[in-house]
């Protein structure tokens, strides 16, 4: 039974279940993350359905505040959907004894508590979300079958896990509270990873010249910790964000920055080609070989140590869209080649060392707004007429 996207409301109970003897798929979901929950189901805790699911999708739904009982005799799922479910519960015994083999298990946006066990198991590439709930202590140790993670905005303590999948696409550990460094092994335990968001941590050390060897990397995010040290120069050698890899890459959903703004990409994050590494503590110049980087659509470097030019060269990247560089210690003039940044809609240079006459025409007639050059030693703004004062 598949009723998505519908405008569903009032009170589901067993009733409305009970002679649905052949039910394999239950999916009734609005995509919207609203805090109004039109839908709710209210299905007492001793009820036991005449039917075994395969697959419950059920988004956008009032489920909680309990995990649902009745599904604790569904021992043939596959696919386990309660996003966005009010659910303020600890995860129930029951769903590890279970023995289920999953490809997809999605828990996000509830507030679940407590410990994810280490007994629940999943099919190889399969996919999960827990992401937006209240989980607690180590991450569990059966990531490695799991292709994609995503595990934003918890509370997981602790460091970075060995048992992490060969062939791990996507890895979403944002807004934790993991510590230590990135791993050595990282190159050689996920030579397949697409994503790789770290943000809001409590990492630290350097970036290691190991994660060049995540060649199809698209989106880099290590932004707000403690990284410290030069950005390594083989970073032009991430090739996903020079050669067209669409063919290989996974559509999820994730939380970047671009563009000076939060936005959850979930049907297009295969378009998108970011590097992410601002609000660190890194230093040195900024490395010439990240301009290889043909595709990059999004470039923030901001809140670091960095110091002195831009690479000149960065005025070949025709599809930058965003350009953030802001709180550094950079100095030079600032170099008419980039007016060949055709694409670019964000421009951020404020409060650095900057100096001369701002690039005018192209891109820079729409990012006239003065405070994205202030804090320079010279205020610097290139208007729509191009009469630069400086």
């Amino acid at each position: 039974m598949d009723i998505f996207e519908n405008s569903w409301a009032g009170v589901v109970t067993e009733a409305h279940l009970s002679n649905l003897t052949s039910l394999k798929d239950l999916s009734i979901a609005k995509y919207s993350l609203s805090s109004y929950l039109s839908l709710v189901f209210n299905v007492i805790t001793q009820w036991i359905p005449p039917f075994k699911l395969r697959y419950i999708k059920l988004r956008s739904c009032q489920v909680g505040p309990r995990f649902p009982a009745w599904f604790r005799n569904q021992n043939e799922l596959e696919t386990l959907i309660l996003r966005n479910a009010r659910i303020s519960d600890t995860l129930p015994e029951w769903l590890s004894k279970l023995n289920l083999q999953l490809n997809e298990l999605d828990l996000g946006y509830n507030e679940i508590s407590g410990r994810v066990p280490n007994s629940l198991k999943f099919r190889p590439q399969s996919t999960v979300y827990l992401n937006q709930n209240s989980f607690e202590g180590p991450l569990p140790l059966w990531t490695s079958n799991v292709s994609a993670l995503f595990f934003s905005t918890i509370s997981f303590l602790g460091q970075f896990i060995r048992t992490l999948a060969k062939d791990m696409l996507t890895l979403d550990l944002g807004d934790n509270r993991l510590s230590g460094n990135i791993p050595e092994w990282i190159g050689e335990m996920m030579p397949s990873v697409l994503i790789l968001c770290l943000r809001s941590n409590l990492f630290e050390g350097k970036l290691p010249s190991e994660l060049c060897s995540l060649s199809s990397l698209y989106i880099l995010d290590p932004t707000e910790n403690n990284f410290s040290g030069a950005i390594p120069s083989c970073f032009g050698n991430l090739s996903g964000m020079t050669y067209d890899l669409d063919i290989h890459r996974y559509e999820g959903k994730l939380l970047v920055v671009t563009k000076g703004t939060e936005l959850l990409y979930e049907n297009t994050l295969s378009l998108v080609n970011i590097i992410d590494l601002s609000s660190n503590n890194l230093s040195g110049e900024v490395t010439e070989e990240l301009t290889d980087l043909s595709r990059l659509g999004t470039l923030n470097l901001s809140i670091n140590h960095l110091t002195g030019k831009i690479p000149e060269k960065i005025g070949s990247l025709q599809p930058l869209e965003t350009l953030d560089l802001s709180r550094n210690q950079f100095s030079a003039p600032i170099l008419p080649s980039r007016t060949s940044l055709t694409s670019m809609n964000y421009l951020n240079l404020s409060y650095n060392n900057f100096t001369g006459q701002i690039p005018s025409g192209n891109q820079f007639e729409t990012v006239n707004d003065p405070s994205i050059y202030e804090g320079n030693l010279c205020t610097l703004w290139a208007s729509v007429n191009n009469q630069v004062q400086w």
